[in-house]
């Protein structure tokens, strides 16, 4: 994350339970992250391009809307790449988002001190991140209910908290700005990107879903998420918006973790684009800075539920199959 001419700065583990192992699709020769090959090079590619795409949507957005970012994409991406990701392929991952973040800085005409600085900024707080949760957790499986908490300790909190710090110290270097202000701001942003783009990438090494996202039943909840929010943002000047995040937690009872990520992922797409098309109807009765907090937080609290009720009937549905099968094998069936 970085500031620019336009806008300031962007916005434990359980007793292990048994637990299905994700399925062969997901896991590669090369440990878990399999969707580009295992090719370091593919990897910095994938990561660069992610990076700098998610990063420049995320300004652009944030420019438009004459506010902050709602959730800093790269942040979740290069957590999540992290994490999908064996240990030794992670300065791959996190060269090519230094990379990306230099580029962009000295792009948007930052001195090569400042860019430096944000890009530090940028990798620690991933880095701190994806160790604290693989050394609470291991191989992260968002279908337990101890590795939910785990992420969302370590990649949600502590590692965007440990970001913000180190941003906040380099604006106040360059533009003395409020360096309480600048560091909530920066970890808000980006402690939901870790949640929601980060939880999107983690969440599809797991086949635990009761439901497929591309199920009829999927592509209902998540057309009418879309819908419901376009809607309540348009037509409402109540802060309303937990009606449609209720869905997100119906879906981690209903389908599962993918299904709270994927749902979570566009609920915050389309209120970031509400935002940047006309932001009047949601700052009725608030500044656009106190409305936008109410929506993150919702957002957050809403995602961090919905996977935390995935969970908890995945690890329900696994104890009803032990125990049937412990049964039968005690009758002898």
């Amino acid at each position: 994350m970085r500031p620019g001419p336009r806008v300031t700065l962007r916005g434990l583990a359980s007793e292990p339970t048994t637990a299905r192992p994700p399925g062969p699709d997901a896991i590669g020769r090369d440990g878990w992250f399999a969707p580009i090959g295992g090719s370091p090079l593919l990897l910095f590619a994938a990561t660069l391009v992610a990076y700098a795409c998610g990063s420049k949507l995320a300004f652009e957005l944030a420019d438009a809307s004459g506010s902050q970012a709602v959730f800093f994409i790269p942040a979740g991406i290069t957590l999540g790449l992290l994490l999908r990701s064996p240990g030794r392929r992670w300065p791959v991952v996190l060269a090519a988002a230094g990379a990306a973040e230099l580029a962009l800085d000295l792009d948007a005409g930052l001195s090569v001190g400042a860019s430096l600085g944000f890009v530090l900024a940028n990798v620690a707080e991933p880095s701190l991140g994806a160790l604290l949760v693989r050394r609470w957790c291991g191989r992260v499986d968002l279908a337990r209910l101890g590795h939910v908490v785990g992420f969302v300790a370590g990649g949600v909190l502590a590692g965007p908290l440990v970001g913000g710090f180190i941003g906040a110290c380099v604006d106040a270097a360059i533009a003395e700005g409020d360096f309480i202000t600048t560091m909530l701001q920066w970890w808000l942003g980006d402690a939901l990107g870790a949640l929601i783009v980060g939880g999107v990438i983690v969440a599809s090494a797991t086949d635990s879903d009761r439901r497929r996202v591309a199920s009829p039943e999927g592509v209902v909840l998540l057309g009418a998420s879309v819908l419901l929010t376009v809607g309540l943002l348009t037509f409402s000047d109540l802060p309303l918006l937990f009606l449609v995040l209720v869905g997100v937690v119906a879906a981690g009872a209903q389908f599962g973790t993918r299904m709270v990520s994927v749902t979570a992922l566009a609920v915050a797409l389309t209120i970031a684009f509400d935002f940047a098309l006309d932001d009047s109807h949601v700052t009725v009765g608030m500044s656009t800075s106190t409305a936008l907090v109410l929506t993150q937080l919702q957002l957050g609290i809403f995602t961090i539920a919905g996977l935390v009720v995935a969970a908890e009937a995945h690890e329900r549905e696994l104890a009803v199959e032990t125990m049937t099968a412990h049964q039968q094998a005690a009758t002898g069936r």
